[in-house]
């Protein structure tokens, strides 16, 4: 093998909450138990217990967050400084020799692309890393069918990255096939699939979880936000308070939301409801996967305009677990049910059309618990962390 070093690079990995750092966790992992010396590189903010953990080096910023106050001004500003000072840190913090690594951008966007583009092309002929750019966030808006202001800093960073690519090994890869066509359309870089990989523990994927008559749990899972449907969840459960045969299901859902999100409506709301359990609070990966073998069904109305391309981890990680979802139309999840798992759809945005779902849903669940359990192991062999490492060491090797 001529690839011996997985270099991870990820400016949001800071803390045990969530889907990427429980992605980072899973792919280490894995690339320790296949004998490949590894590289974090995460956020210098990182706390102990994940550092620790995973050797992280303190390395980068976050990413997301301004550098400058907003404004028109700043919104331009902002991703450019940003860029400035991500390529310094990844010149400070990682080799000058790269021959034989694999280097991982986990979390890439339009402020990282013109930073690791000037990074790989100050490597030394013969000394570069390859490059594995993973491709998260799209920049056409589906209901207009409109750029996103991102735009013009996405194709600046896709060609300056073209730039490199003449002389050094750089690759795009994806988890969405929908995702993947929109980036053709404006770059010539390769772009290579690689289905998502669940987080699920064995032990969780090997249980028979049975409730012994406990009455039916609808999750929402992924903190409270908009364009996770969390407004349209709250409108969908007033409706259904107001059907006196809506009887029997009770609800846990995660209403955690950063404070730009201001959420506190919405959950003040929900909290009023009968039989609504809000949970509050940040959940780490064992509080999560406890919520997820209690449940019955995923309720995930996110919203097209954001997730139409986008894939999703809780989505992933409930088929991987053998549970039906409720998804929206027209997405990626939506495309993903048509030869996986079991689920009903909703219209995107609307709150009387999830309602709607959530009445079938409850009506047909024995059927797709079924259905979700069939499908369950095509899945999962699908979408595992072994395959997606195996698969990136073999297009690594082969370029």
């Amino acid at each position: 093998m001529k690839h011996k070093l997985l270099w991870f690079l990820d400016s949001e990995l800071k803390d045990d909450w969530g889907h990427y750092a429980n992605f980072a966790e899973k792919i280490i992992g894995e690339a320790r138990n296949q004998n490949l010396e590894t590289i974090v590189a995460g956020n210098r903010n990182v706390t102990d217990s994940l550092g620790r953990r995973l050797s992280v080096r303190k390395a980068f910023h976050g990413m997301t967050h301004s550098f400058v106050p907003l404004g028109k001004v700043g919104a331009l500003l902002s991703p450019v400084i940003g860029s400035g000072v991500h390529y310094r840190e990844l010149s400070r913090w990682l080799p000058e020799n790269g021959n034989g690594a694999i280097a991982f951008a986990a979390t890439a966007n339009h402020r990282h692309f013109p930073a690791l583009a000037k990074w790989m092309s100050n490597f030394a002929a013969g000394a570069a890393p390859i490059l594995f750019v993973y491709l998260r966030f799209h920049f056409r808006d589906p209901v207009s069918n409109r750029p996103l202001p991102t735009a013009p800093l996405v194709r600046r960073g896709l060609k300056l990255l073209e730039q490199a690519a003449r002389t050094r090994p750089i690759i795009l890869i994806s988890d969405s096939e929908q995702l993947a066509d929109e980036y053709r359309s404006i770059t010539s870089l390769r772009i290579e699939m690689l289905p998502l990989p669940h987080m699920v523990p064995a032990e969780i994927l090997a249980n028979k979880h049975d409730k012994n008559g406990q009455s039916v749990c609808f999750s929402y899972f992924g903190e409270a936000r908009l364009e996770k449907g969390y407004d349209l969840l709250v409108e969908a459960l007033q409706r259904l308070q107001r059907i006196p045969e809506w009887r029997d299901v009770r609800f846990k859902v995660h209403s955690y939301h950063h404070p730009r999100y201001r959420m506190e409506t919405w959950t003040e709301q929900l909290r009023g409801m009968p039989e609504v359990e809000c949970i509050s609070e940040p959940m780490d990966s064992n509080s999560y996967y406890r919520m997820l073998l209690e449940s019955d069904l995923i309720l995930m109305p996110y919203r097209r305009s954001t997730y139409f391309a986008r894939s999703s981890g809780i989505f992933v990680d409930a088929l991987a677990a053998g549970k039906p979802v409720i998804a929206t139309q027209d997405t990626w999840m939506s495309e993903q049910l048509k030869h996986f798992g079991a689920g009903t759809l909703c219209r995107d945005s609307d709150s009387g059309d999830l309602a709607r779902a959530m009445i079938e849903a409850k009506k047909s669940l024995p059927q797709m618990k079924e259905r979700a359990s069939s499908g369950k192991q095509a899945w999962v062999e699908a979408h595992n962390t072994n395959l997606f490492l195996t698969s990136l060491v073999r297009i690594a090797e082969a370029s």
